[in-house]
């Protein structure tokens, strides 16, 4: 772990997966914070790494919203007529675009299927163009594309309302003419006052009727956030802990650790060892010691990390995983599946090796 990026905040949007989830990977092996990363999976390798999707759990926005909602509809089993004829009736919701309509049909031991491709457009369409998510004090110039699909030129109202942390900026009605089969644009503000689900909805009048919904969330502008502390009671005295109370309502967990070990004031960094979500051989071996000496230490201060296991299991683990970066003059790779030697972490890993041997 060489830790050049330890000091900086990295915001990678699209890291659920491909290559944004490389680079948050990336990003937080060098010791980055990584500013609430899409991530909600990862893939588990010996030594402890299954714990990586928890961990990025904790640094996934906690502001939820449907952007998009699915068209699909499934009929179920319907009967055809003595035609052959069956009618379904479909309810379309905030959509255009192409339909997919596919249908199976049997009878006996027989059977077939078919599609078909459906248009779906209004006479009038509007296309909002608004990001996937807004920070606190966020403000948004957010233009409005008005589609005229007809022959005949039409006056268009368009009315803008919002809901939750949002505040309108400009006026919240404008009107524009649009020519047959043409567009027009309009623009309005928005600002984001605080955290929470936000809706934005754009409602269209002329020719047609029409109405856009966007969910959109306002999302913390900090990072994960830990704060620890220690101190010292002595048996039979009472101390009053007081919880720090200005975090974002139902992100927050508090727990509290008593130990006769003099070393708990360590808790933090040596939590942060045992979980660290990557294994290069430095790293590897360096979750290895605090298991081989603190044992029981390591059980208090991370229990989560041993509730099917114990630290004897991690050890054993990691020392598989140190065997498989052996190359084949006997030196140590720095990756599993690695080819050049490593010298620093040949040397590690033999003393690591040694010791639980």
């Amino acid at each position: 772990m060489s830790g050049v990026l330890s000091d900086k905040i990295a915001v990678i949007t699209g890291a659920g997966g491909g290559i944004g989830k490389a680079f948050a990977l990336r990003y937080a092996a060098e010791g980055a914070k990584l500013l609430l990363p899409e991530i909600v999976s990862g893939s588990s390798s010996p030594g402890g790494d299954e714990l990586l999707s928890e961990q990025l759990k904790k640094r996934t926005t906690p502001i939820k919203v449907t952007r998009f909602k699915l068209l699909s509809f499934w009929s179920g089993l319907k009967r055809t007529d003595g035609e052959g004829i069956v009618k379904v009736s479909l309810n379309i919701p905030q959509f255009n675009g192409d339909i997919r309509l596919m249908a199976v049909a049997y009878t006996g031991p027989r059977f077939g299927s078919a599609e078909e491709h459906i248009k779906v457009a209004e006479d009038l369409i509007i296309e909002p163009q608004v990001p996937r998510f807004l920070s606190i004090n966020d403000s948004l110039v957010t233009p409005v594309t008005i589609v005229n699909t007809t022959e005949n030129i039409t006056k268009v109202n368009v009315t803008l309302k919002v809901e939750g942390p949002l505040k309108i900026t400009s006026t919240n009605q404008k009107s524009v003419t649009v020519g047959a089969n043409a567009t027009r644009q309009v623009t309005f503000g928005i600002t984001a006052n605080y955290i929470g689900k936000g809706k934005i909805t754009f409602e269209a009048t002329g020719i047609a009727n029409v109405n856009e919904e966007i969910e959109i969330g306002v999302r913390p502008v900090s990072p994960l956030v830990v704060e620890t502390g220690s101190g010292t009671i002595k048996a039979g005295d009472k101390i009053d802990l007081k919880i720090p109370g200005n975090f974002l309502k139902g992100t927050q967990n508090t727990s509290l650790t008593i130990s006769k070990f003099p070393a708990l004031k360590f808790a933090k960094q040596l939590k942060y060892l045992v979980g660290y979500p990557h294994g290069c051989i430095e790293q590897t071996v360096s979750k290895l010691f605090p298991q081989l000496y603190f044992e029981e230490l390591a059980k208090l201060v991370a229990p989560e990390y041993y509730k099917t296991t114990n630290p004897v299991y991690y050890v054993k683990e990691g020392i598989r995983k140190i065997e498989s970066m052996q190359l084949y003059d006997g030196s140590m790779a720095y990756w599993q599946g690695g080819t050049n030697s490593n010298w620093w972490g040949s040397v590690c890993s033999g003393q690591a090796v040694n010791l639980y041997f």
